[in-house]
């Protein structure tokens, strides 16, 4: 039973690497971070072990992994035998998911998602401008290698970040997401959004789109479809927030923060980090969870009467 777990839950954004093969002007983990490039085994063995002795000592219940980066692809040979590994062994405390652009799929890699991880999340922002490289966009290979992917039977959702290109074809993204994805998450950023009121005047059509195919019908337990914002009108905190209690970030060379957003440095992974998961009122949300703190983090939440 979870509730014999200090923590029913955990989920462990792990960045495999910190290399892309695309230039997304929005994307601040490509251009700002300055860690090691890639993941090792030894590292992700000792992670997921770690993870394996806090289900062990009742600490946590169970986790969830999410690889990431940079393109976590670019680092695929090092996890692909490790995660059917973990999955076989501890088959009740791991589940694992990817954010990915998509842009790197073969046979073997089809196969590999078909096995190991048959949900995909992918970055699509744009049916023509999406994941530029070289000032080339990368958006017939995304989907094209969707189509591959269905095929074999792997369940593909995606994220859209909101820019203003975007914002010009989003209701013909959504007429493409109701036929082709299982879910679909529309992420705002800053420069597209000047107000509440732009904001709906954006989103209103492509709301009443998707109520009218009623894609919001539940599946698995969440919405087919959502809407997550920067934390742009915050007035009294984020409150609810999971950085730093059952959400965290771990890079390349093992250190650790509350989120890809929340830069905080806690420390290095290891055996303490579980000392850390098992106290989440720590002192850096006893310094740093308060208003003038929460309004500056860009970690993605929901804006007030937004969320379908």
């Amino acid at each position: 039973m979870l509730n014999e777990y200090q923590h029913p839950h955990v989920t462990l954004w792990l960045f495999v690497t910190n290399n892309c093969n695309r230039h997304c002007g929005y994307c601040k983990q490509t251009h700002t971070v300055d860690r090691t490039d890639n993941m090792s085994e030894d590292s992700l063995r000792y992670i997921l072990d770690t993870c394996a002795k806090m289900y062990e000592n009742k600490t946590v219940g169970n986790f969830l992994i999410q690889l990431a980066g940079g393109e976590p692809m670019l680092n695929f040979k090092m996890f692909k035998d490790i995660v059917p590994y973990y999955l076989d062994k501890f088959p009740h405390i791991f589940s694992f998911c990817m954010a990915t652009n998509g842009t790197i799929v073969d046979d073997e890699i089809v196969w590999w998602f078909k096995r190991h991880m048959p949900r995909l999340c992918l970055s699509l922002d744009s049916l023509r401008f999406s994941k530029p490289f070289k000032n080339e966009s990368s958006a017939n290979l995304q989907l094209q290698n969707i189509e591959k992917l269905k095929r074999a039977g792997v369940t593909v959702s995606s994220i859209t970040v909101l820019s203003t290109q975007t914002a010009e074809e989003l209701l013909e993204l959504a007429e493409w997401a109701v036929a082709n994805l299982s879910s679909w998450q529309i992420n705002i950023q800053k420069p597209i959004v000047h107000s509440k009121k732009h904001l709906v005047s954006v989103l209103k059509p492509v709301i009443s789109y998707l109520f009218k195919k009623q894609y919001f019908v539940r599946d698995a337990s969440y919405p087919r479809f959502r809407i997550d914002g920067w934390n742009l009108w915050a007035k009294s905190g984020i409150g609810g927030c999971p950085c730093g209690r059952s959400l965290f970030a771990v890079y390349p060379d093992l250190e650790v923060t509350p989120s890809c957003d929340f830069r905080s440095h806690l420390g290095k992974f290891n055996e303490d980090i579980q000392s850390f998961i098992e106290h989440p009122n720590n002192i850096v949300f006893k310094e740093n969870r308060r208003p003038e703190f929460c309004n500056e983090c860009k970690s993605q939440q929901p804006p007030p009467k937004v969320v379908a």
